[in-house]
């Protein structure tokens, strides 16, 4: 859950945007949702959302498709999952090995390994900025669970 979510003064100056205020708020509740995280990859509750927004299931849907379809984000209808993937780019410039956010990042996707949620959209995210935030991957430890005990034969 997060705090404090930074909205930049580009957003009113977005060409797309700029055509549709509703959309714009729509858009701006999406990155600074209760629900949200520094990745903006996050599970989201639609239900919660709507009302919120105080819109309907139509208008939220309607909502989401059209910025899925410009490019500003990815949602997972399936795991109620989305990725903001425009303020993720936006927010986040290049960053060295030793700076405090990519600690940060990398402490959130690593929580994102052990989500029981296996989206496309983790995957996604993974492809295209493990470089950029200099991330490592380790595979996820099994639980450690005692040996069965033998069955005991009758006599």
């Amino acid at each position: 859950m997060r705090k404090f979510a930074p909205i930049p003064l580009s957003i009113w100056q977005d060409q797309f945007l700029k055509k549709n205020r509703s959309l714009t708020l729509f858009y701006i509740y999406l990155r600074s949702s209760p629900q949200s995280n520094m990745l903006y990859l996050y599970n989201f509750s639609i239900v919660l959302a709507c009302d919120d927004l105080k819109i309907s299931l139509d208008e939220f849907n309607n909502n989401i498709d059209i910025l899925e379809e410009e490019g500003y984000l990815q949602f997972d209808a399936d795991n109620q999952m989305i990725w903001i993937r425009h303020a993720m780019i936006l927010d986040m410039p290049m960053l060295k090995k030793t700076d405090n956010k990519v600690y940060g990042i990398q402490k959130l996707v690593n929580a994102l390994d052990y989500c029981k949620c296996k989206s496309f959209l983790i995957d996604n995210f993974k492809e295209e900025f493990t470089t950029i935030y200099h991330l490592k991957y380790k595979k996820p430890k099994a639980k450690k669970q005692a040996p069965c005990k033998p069955l005991v034969s009758p006599l």
